[in-house]
């Protein structure tokens, strides 16, 4: 986005550049035995930097890696599934000083955020013909609010000034689900069920504090 005025050169009101790797790793036994193991990882790493006059999000480099496995165990009509996944996030901010309210503000020594969270998901299929397939599955999950609750800084997209906490608990999510599925070579009809529970929800709450009339905040 350029600005220009008369006998003036252009200039990039706003301007991001992102730059993005991913990656996926998998390995799994063979399909045919009872008992299966898949491994694998997944990753993702991310650098933006900001060229224009405004900034609407911080320089930052984010780091996002996964591993997970799954167990298989396939007996009879039955079909058990067992799930572990281990993800680690990092946010990294360049820092502004605190003085430049204009700009994204955050604590020095929350600059880098780094957290672990584990999810996990146990399921078990009974198949008591071909057509007829009866499931069920638990999934504790954690939902982890990694930049929102911990940083300090001036929302430039909603024009609010958000403080974070850095003491509040990772949201936590325990999902079950049942469902049922008859199926033939050209027909399928499936039905299920879920119940979610969320603890420790996080949310934006507001304080009534005006930052100062030339902030507009």
């Amino acid at each position: 986005m350029n600005l220009a005025g008369p006998g003036k050169n252009k200039e990039n009101a706003i301007g991001l550049k992102l730059n993005t790797l991913t990656y996926d790793l998998k390995w799994s036994s063979d399909a045919e035995k009872k008992f299966g193991l898949t491994i694998g990882s997944q990753g993702m790493f991310q650098q933006n930097e900001n060229f224009g006059k405004e900034m609407l999000v911080p320089n930052a480099d984010v780091s996002d890696i996964a591993a997970f496995a799954l167990l298989r165990y396939d007996i009879g009509k039955w079909n058990f599934l067992a799930a572990e996944d281990l993800i680690c996030a990092t946010l990294k901010l360049e820092a502004k000083k605190k003085a430049r309210l204009i700009h994204w503000i955050c604590d020095p020594k929350l600059n880098l955020n780094k957290i672990t969270s584990y999810q996990r998901s146990i399921g078990v299929a009974f198949r008591p013909d071909d057509q007829w397939t009866l499931k069920a599955t638990l999934h504790p999950d954690s939902a982890p609010e990694l930049c929102g609750t911990r940083n300090v800084w001036k929302h430039e997209g909603t024009y609010r000034f958000e403080i974070g906490n850095e003491d509040l608990k990772i949201e936590q999510n325990l999902e079950s689900d049942l469902g049922v599925k008859w199926e033939t070579k050209s027909v399928a009809i499936e039905l299920s069920g879920y119940y979610n529970f969320i603890d420790n929800y996080i949310f934006i709450g507001q304080r009534g504090d005006s930052i100062g009339p030339s902030s507009g905040l």
